[in-house]
């Protein structure tokens, strides 16, 4: 019994490492990331939720294909911003004394980023497979921000987990870089893990506004 929980607990970090590797593959393009990204994240939902049936590999690059559109335009456009935020951050900071409460704001900004794009890659998962993929692409775009935005809203604080894990999970791989074999693929766990709660808070929001019952 003990052999058969020890053999199962390997087959799943072999897994954890092979869903990473597969993720560092679709990195090496760089135009391919956000759709390996979200492809990462959402065979991690499908293993913990118990659909994930056949090969990981094969999971990973169906829905990778499914997503690459939508994931590519969304994630892009966060990067975009990120990037944004960088050079102001750069500028405001050769000012003066009133670079103070501007860079304050700028770390609110950067704040509801990381926020924002703890979630989006799930996002873009629970979109995709919910709108088919003849539906307008401005169409699906709208309501992944929209989902994204409203899972933030819901439960801010599992998507607060999400980049904690992340700043985590970057201090240990640029420490020891080795981890990288096992860190994108633990992240994605916990990833689906913040998305679950964050559906979670939104389906019991829902409920009460709809039955008018005060949060």
């Amino acid at each position: 019994m003990r052999l058969d929980g020890l053999l199962d607990g390997l087959a799943r970090v072999v897994e954890t490492m092979w869903l990473s590797a597969l993720w560092m593959i679709s990195a090496l393009p760089v135009i391919t990331a956000p759709a390996g990204t979200s492809a990462l994240v959402e065979v991690a939902r499908m293993r913990q939720d118990g659909e994930l049936h056949g090969s990981v590999s094969r999971a990973f690059v169906r829905c990778g294909l499914a997503r690459i559109r939508t994931s590519t335009v969304v994630l892009g456009l966060w990067l975009l911003a990120v990037a944004v935020l960088a050079v102001n951050f750069s500028v405001v900071s050769q000012l003066g004394a009133a670079r103070v409460p501007i860079l304050l704001g700028l770390l609110g900004v950067a704040v509801a980023l990381a926020l924002f794009g703890a979630v989006l890659p799930a996002a873009v998962a629970t979109v995709g497979a919910r709108e088919p993929e003849g539906h307008a692409s401005v169409v699906r775009l709208r309501l992944t921000v929209r989902t994204a935005a409203a899972a933030v809203a819901a439960s801010p604080l599992s998507a607060a987990n999400v980049v904690l894990a992340g700043v985590v999970g970057t201090v240990l791989v640029l420490a020891v870089p080795v981890t990288i074999l096992l860190v994108p693929g633990v992240l994605a766990h916990v990833s689906a893990m913040g998305w679950r709660r964050c559906t979670e808070r939104m389906a019991v929001l829902l409920w009460r506004r709809t039955t008018h019952i005060p949060a």
